[in-house]
């Protein structure tokens, strides 16, 4: 009996880990700061792209189709990291971007390899989230 109740007593926390491990969709908001700008830290994300990291101001941050996942739960697994988020994919735009210019950039958040394929980069901002944050 006693090992019967170990086991089921695991599935919930196997089961948690691998939902973690599904990629979600997540949208980011983000502008490109002038040289010398003071950027607040609880704004500032930095991106390793290539073999750089940029930093950048976050303007906002969601999780387009949430499966129980908000913005507060990626950033608490990347927050500590640098480059907070690895950029995979079409990654050129955020490079050649201007100082004040803002981009939407959509992608898929992988939690395990803190990377984040770019799927789109559109200038200017979002109205607001499709699903929540």
């Amino acid at each position: 009996m006693a090992v019967v109740a170990l086991v089921a007593m695991a599935v919930p926390a196997f089961a948690q880990m691998g939902r973690s491990m599904l990629p979600l969709a997540t949208t980011l908001v983000l502008e490109k700061p002038v040289p010398n700008q003071a950027i607040d830290q609880q704004r500032a994300i930095d991106l390793g792209i290539k073999n750089q990291t940029y930093r950048f101001i976050l303007r906002d941050a969601y999780v387009d189709e949430s499966k129980g996942w908000t913005w507060s739960d990626i950033w608490q697994s990347v927050r500590q990291s640098r480059p907070n988020f690895q950029i995979l994919g079409s990654d050129d735009p955020l490079v050649r971007m201007e100082p004040g210019e803002v981009v939407t950039v959509k992608g898929m958040y992988s939690m395990r390899t803190r990377s984040f394929e770019v799927s789109s980069i559109q200038p200017g901002a979002p109205f607001a989230p499709t699903d929540s944050y």
